[in-house]
């Protein structure tokens, strides 16, 4: 079986052969791959040493061991990181994660209903961190209170793209984050809530920063 360098993985292919035959793997992505065990995509982890893109999606059974792994053998290297919708991870393992990266460019932490502010902070010093997506995977459960992910967010100085993926953000929540992050240019949140052209307008005049929903 031949595999590239990067290729999206689907429950299909056997991850003891891709850590066997693909140890110049550079990039994985795995996605809604249910049956997928720890055991395989650490021992993908730990062969695949050139590693440095990492998204795993809405897989049931990865849990707090392949994070270690990933602390172990992949962060020092990795450039890019998505976490989504993996509700057996614990968080706490993720603020260990954040300690252990060092060359971040893009992160991606969606969250099943609550994500916790030391999580953030532990991501907040990577100086080369420019993009950030981070939210909650259903924005009905408003379980905390965004107010407690300010001062963590605001720590993210090398920020140019932030993406806010919770319930009832309000214009000034999103305008304390634009003085904050002096770099930031883009600015993109869930659903279209308060997002008119005339405030788009006005935050680009006075902040030169770009608000836009998806």
């Amino acid at each position: 079986m031949f595999f590239t360098k990067s290729f999206l993985l689907t429950r299909f292919i056997v991850l003891f052969q891709i850590a066997e035959r693909c140890t110049e793997l550079t990039s994985l992505s795995v996605q809604s791959c249910h049956k997928i065990s720890n055991e395989g995509l650490s021992a993908v982890i730990t062969r695949c040493s050139k590693l440095v893109e990492l998204s795993i999606v809405h897989c049931r059974q990865i849990n707090n061991k392949t994070i270690r792994k990933v602390i172990k053998y992949s962060a020092p290297n990795l450039i890019s990181f998505t976490l989504r919708r993996c509700s057996r991870i614990d968080q706490a393992i993720l603020s260990k994660l954040g300690t252990a990266c060092e060359n971040l460019r893009t992160l991606e932490l969606t969250l099943s209903y609550y994500v916790n502010p030391a999580v953030l902070k532990s991501f907040a010093n990577i100086p080369t961190l420019t993009t950030l997506r981070v939210g909650v995977a259903d924005p009905t459960e408003d379980i905390f209170e965004l107010e407690e992910l300010l001062d963590p967010l605001t720590g993210f100085q090398s920020l140019t793209a932030l993406y806010l993926s919770f319930p009832n953000l309000q214009p000034a929540f999103l305008i304390r984050l634009i003085l904050a992050l002096k770099k930031l240019r883009f600015i993109t949140i869930l659903g279209s809530q308060f997002i008119t052209e005339n405030f788009q307008k006005s935050i680009l005049d006075e902040y030169g920063v770009v608000v836009s929903f998806f």
